[in-house]
């Protein structure tokens, strides 16, 4: 199994004999400078060459709030304290150089971002890589540390990780069933991992996709409807899938963080799928002053595709159930619902494909 690790990198002598000791010995090795303004910021520069040398990542962390905190130091508060010039001058006290609980800050953030690091992994961060862990973790299951020594607390929680991690693998591939068996599994053997994973979420999910799917079935939107585009302009449902295999529409609002974050992944899909015979369109759904709001998010985030927004009586997001965003909506030739989710459902991609069309 792959092996995350983390050095405290000053850029003195000590601190690069150790990451250099690391290296070869971690997979994933970062080297963490931390720069709250001490008076020997040189050291900072030397850091970052020693990490270039050494060929791991480097990251710098400014927390300059230290010099706030630990100020009874010549490091970091040299208006009031004198550095001293040689040995001499240091004594037998505390020297001035001290820079009160220092480590221990360090040591606690070196944790945080540690741990950061494989929360994101084990939260979508990377988590193909994690899918390809699956088989060694079941041959090594058994020698897992438990109890105070390792993560685990009982083996059931190893076994109630590896049974998740092959729910959320079976998730991402659209394969439900074998998603239902692993999640109980996992479920039986340690809810508490479950929990962690927030697998309740993702059931929840799955059981309102599916009744929304079945609802979806009967629905046909109309294609004669009105709907007016940020640029003044006006078009209907008909007029964007003539001709084309489908209508992809992104349901948006100014106030939406996720829509926001998600624009990248809209821009792509709208370079990507017009020429396979998907029409590409944002559909903001703020409740006042939307043109003004559609324009200026089209123009911050350069979306050159058509910009529409929805009729005020929002009869799109009614006759949908879209009780939450971003969602994408994926309309047939005669107005039948193909795809009705998150942006990020691998079952769009799988819709897509039944219809010739990839990303």
């Amino acid at each position: 199994m792959p092996t995350y690790s983390l050095t405290l990198l000053s850029g003195g002598l000590d601190s690069t004999t150790v990451t250099a000791y690391a290296v070869g010995r971690s997979d994933h090795l970062t080297a963490l400078t931390f720069h709250y303004g001490q008076t020997h910021g040189k050291e900072v520069g030397c850091a970052a060459r020693v990490a270039s040398v050494l060929g791991v990542e480097h990251k710098l962390l400014d927390v300059a709030f230290l010099r706030e905190v630990a100020w009874y130091s010549a490091l970091t508060n040299p208006e009031a304290f004198d550095v001293p010039k040689d040995t001499s001058a240091i004594g037998t006290d505390i020297p001035i150089t001290y820079v009160p609980l220092r480590n221990t800050m360090f040591l606690s953030l070196s944790a945080a971002l540690l741990e950061s690091k494989v929360l994101n992994l084990l939260g979508g961060g990377d988590l193909e890589t994690v899918y390809d862990l699956i088989p060694s973790m079941e041959t090594k299951a058994e020698s897992f540390a438990i109890g105070a020594g390792g993560f685990f607390s009982n083996r059931a929680q190893v076994y109630g990780l590896i049974e998740n991690l092959k729910a959320l693998k079976a998730r991402d591939e659209g394969d439900w069933k074998a998603f239902e068996a692993h999640v109980k599994e996992g479920f039986w053997k340690s809810p508490e991992i479950s929990n962690m994973f927030g697998m309740s979420r993702f059931v929840t999910e799955r059981h309102e996709s599916q009744a929304q799917q079945e609802a979806m079935a009967h629905i046909r939107l109309p294609l004669d409807l009105a709907i007016q585009s940020a640029d003044g302009s006006s078009t209907t449902l008909a007029e964007m899938v003539a001709g084309q295999k489908a209508v992809l529409l992104d349901f948006w609002a100014s106030w939406c963080g996720p829509c926001i974050s998600l624009m990248p992944e809209l821009k792509h899909k709208a370079e990507v799928l017009p020429d396979q015979g998907v029409f590409v369109a944002g559909m903001n759904t703020d409740r006042s002053d939307q043109v003004r709001l559609a324009r200026e998010g089209q123009e911050k985030h350069g979306m050159d595709m058509p910009w529409l927004i929805e009729p005020e009586s929002s009869p799109y997001s009614s006759a949908l159930m879209i009780n939450s965003i971003p969602r994408m909506i994926l309309v047939g030739p005669d107005g039948n619902v193909l795809f009705n989710g998150h942006p990020m459902d691998p079952q769009l991609s799988v819709t897509l494909v039944s219809l010739g069309v990839s990303l």
